[in-house]
């Protein structure tokens, strides 16, 4: 996966939730995992480069799609259904385990369209 420097440790997730036990670390670390998948096929993005001889550089990764890993995270975490939940900012719907709006909105500027 092209996100790995994006390290978001299972620590400061935890911080990050207020989460002060160990009984969901193979959770979170699945959840961290699949919140670094998600940005990067919604960004269109995996912030690398590869030169002529094929030589994978990492670049940084801006610490606004960092929180909106976290967000997703801490979404999927709070609610772990399939029901639809709505959202009192804006009257927005979404499906539980999509990326939540916030997090999209903190993604967009960073997005890769197609063919650019």
């Amino acid at each position: 996966m092209a996100l790995e420097q994006l390290v978001i440790s299972v620590t400061e997730m935890k911080s990050y939730l207020r989460v002060d036990h160990t009984a969901d670390d193979e959770l979170l670390t699945l959840l961290i995992e699949t919140a670094k998948e998600q940005a990067e096929a919604y960004l269109n993005h995996d912030f690398t480069e590869i030169d002529t001889e094929g030589v994978v550089t990492y670049l940084t990764i801006p610490s606004t799609v960092k929180l909106a890993c976290m967000r997703m995270v801490n979404s999927w975490y709070d609610y772990r259904d399939d029901v639809t939940e709505t959202s009192t900012l804006g009257d927005r719907s979404r499906n539980v385990g999509e990326i939540p709006w916030d997090a999209e909105e903190l993604l967009w500027k960073y997005k890769k369209l197609v063919g650019t």
